[in-house]
C-alpha cells in the first residue's frame, strides 16, 4: 500500500473532505493532517468546557498563533514553532499533538537539533506558497532551539487554559531552576552558572516571613519545603519524591533527624542529609503529625512507610516556595529594606542551593546574636568551635544567627 493510499483510506473519503489535497509537509495555513491524526479524538482532549471554536489541533493552534498573539512578530515566531511541531507530530511521530505526552515533547526537542532525514525536513528559503517549502533551513541549536521550545511550552499552557487539551510540557529558565522541567536545554544566551545564593540578610527576611505567616506549630507545607530547599540543599523534585521512610529519627550516630535522598547516587542507596536543628524540628513535628508514635518509638514504623512526606508534586511545591519568596520580598519592602526586597523579588528557587553552605562558613561567634531558629537555645558552644561535623549540628547555633537583625 502506498503512502497516499494509507492516508486517504480505502474509499478515498479523506481526500474528498480535504478537496482532493494530499496530506503532506506544509505551512500552517495549508496544513492538512492525515486521517485520525487531526486531534479530534486526541488522548488528552478535554471533553467539556472548551473555550475556543476549534475541534481539531490545526484549528486550535491556528487560533493560538493568530488570535492570541500580541503582535505580528510574535505571531510569526509562534507560527514557525507550531509548524515544526505539527509536521513532525503527524509525519514522523504519527501522533496527534493533543495525544502527546512528556516523552513525545522530549523527542521533539532532540529532533530540532537533528531533523532527519535531512532531505525531508531541511531546504532552502522558499515562499510559503511553494510546494517545495520545508520547516527548516538548518538544524536548530542554542538560542534558536530554545526559542522554539519556549513557544511550544507556551502553546501547551494555553491549550490547557482554554480547556482544549490537558498536556504537560514544562520548559524554561524558571522550570529548569526549580527542578521540574520536562527537559533542560541550555540556549546560547544562557550561562551555565548557578545563580548567586541568597545572602544572609535575604534569608533573614525569609525566616521572618515564615515565622509570621507559617509558624512552626501550624505545620504549613510552605515552611517545610523552604527549609528542605535551604537547609537540606535539595531540588524541588527531590523534595516531592521524599517518603516518610526516608526520614531517620535521632539516634546514637546523629543527634538530629536525617534524610535519605534515594534519587542521589552514592554507593549504597542515596545521599544522607543531616538536618540542622531548624529543619530537624520541622521534620519531628511533621512526622509526629503523620505518625502517631506508640510508646515514643517511631523508627521501626516509619521505615516501612511509603507515604509521601509532603503529599504534593514538584510544580505545587515550587509554587508554594516561590510564594514565600514573593511575600518575603514584600515584607522587606514594607519595612524599608529596598535592596533586599528587590533582590528577593527576582529570586528563583535555585538561589536556595548552596545558601546554607555559604552562610555556615566560619565566622566569629557572637553569643548576643538572635537565634533565627526561634528556639533561643544555647547549644553548648565553645569559643573555638567554628564548624561542627555535618552529623552534629547541635553545636552550631551561631551558623544561622546574625547580630544585626536582633533589633529589627
Amino acid at each position: 500500500m502506498t503512502l497516499l493510499e494509507m492516508l486517504q483510506g480505502q474509499d478515498g473519503s479523506h481526500l474528498e473532505e480535504t478537496g482532493g489535497l494530499e496530506p503532506a509537509i506544509a505551512p500552517l495555513e495549508r496544513f492538512i493532517a492525515p486521517p485520525h491524526l487531526d486531534g479530534r479524538t486526541g488522548t488528552h482532549r478535554c471533553r467539556t468546557g472548551c473555550q475556543i471554536p476549534a475541534d481539531n489541533d490545526v484549528a486550535a493552534i491556528h487560533w493560538w498563533t493568530s488570535q492570541a498573539s500580541n503582535n505580528e512578530s510574535t505571531a510569526r515566531s509562534r507560527r514557525s514553532a507550531a509548524e515544526k511541531l505539527l509536521n513532525w507530530a503527524c509525519f514522523s511521530r504519527r501522533k496527534a499533538v493533543s495525544s502527546f505526552d512528556e516523552s513525545d515533547f522530549a523527542a521533539f526537542a532532540r529532533f530540532l537539533a537533528h531533523p532527519e532525514p535531512a532531505d525531508m525536513w531541511i531546504g532552502t528559503h522558499q515562499l510559503r506558497e511553494s510546494m517545495t517549502w520545508k520547516p527548516f533551513t538548518r538544524p536548530l541549536t542554542g538560542h534558536s532551539r530554545d526559542l522554539v521550545l519556549r513557544h511550544v511550552s507556551a502553546l501547551v499552557r494555553w491549550l490547557s487554559s482554554q480547556r482544549y487539551a490537558e498536556l504537560r510540557f514544562l520548559y524554561g529558565k524558571r522550570a529548569t531552576d526549580d527542578g521540574h522541567a520536562t527537559i533542560a536545554v541550555r540556549g546560547a544566551t544562557r550561562l551555565g552558572q548557578r545563580p548567586e545564593p541568597l545572602s544572609i540578610s535575604e534569608w533573614h527576611w525569609v525566616r521572618r516571613l515564615l515565622d509570621a505567616a507559617y509558624p512552626a506549630v501550624d505545620l504549613a507545607v510552605q515552611r517545610a519545603v523552604v527549609e528542605l530547599l535551604y537547609y537540606g540543599d535539595l531540588y524541588v523534585e527531590e523534595v516531592a519524591g521524599l517518603e516518610l521512610r526516608d526520614c531517620e529519627p535521632p539516634n546514637r550516630f546523629a543527634p538530629g533527624w536525617s534524610i535519605r535522598v534515594p534519587s542521589r547516587s552514592m554507593e549504597g542507596g542515596g545521599r544522607t542529609v543531616f538536618a540542622p536543628p531548624p529543619l530537624s524540628d520541622t521534620l519531628q513535628r511533621w512526622v509526629s503529625k503523620l505518625e502517631m508514635p506508640r510508646n515514643g518509638y517511631v523508627t521501626l514504623r516509619i521505615r516501612a512507610c511509603t507515604q509521601s512526606l509532603l503529599d504534593a508534586d514538584g510544580p505545587t511545591l515550587a509554587r508554594k516556595a516561590r510564594q514565600v519568596l514573593r511575600l518575603a520580598a514584600g515584607l522587606a519592602l514594607e519595612r524599608s529594606d529596598v535592596p533586599n526586597g528587590l533582590r528577593l523579588r527576582d529570586r528563583t528557587l535555585t538561589s536556595f542551593r548552596g545558601a546554607f553552605e555559604a552562610h555556615q562558613r566560619p565566622r566569629p561567634v557572637n553569643r548576643n546574636a538572635i537565634d533565627l531558629t526561634g528556639r533561643f537555645m544555647d547549644f553548648g558552644l565553645r569559643l573555638d568551635d567554628r564548624r561542627p561535623p555535618r552529623w552534629d549540628w547541635s553545636r552550631a547555633a551561631h551558623l544561622w544567627t546574625e547580630d544585626k537583625v536582633a533589633n529589627s
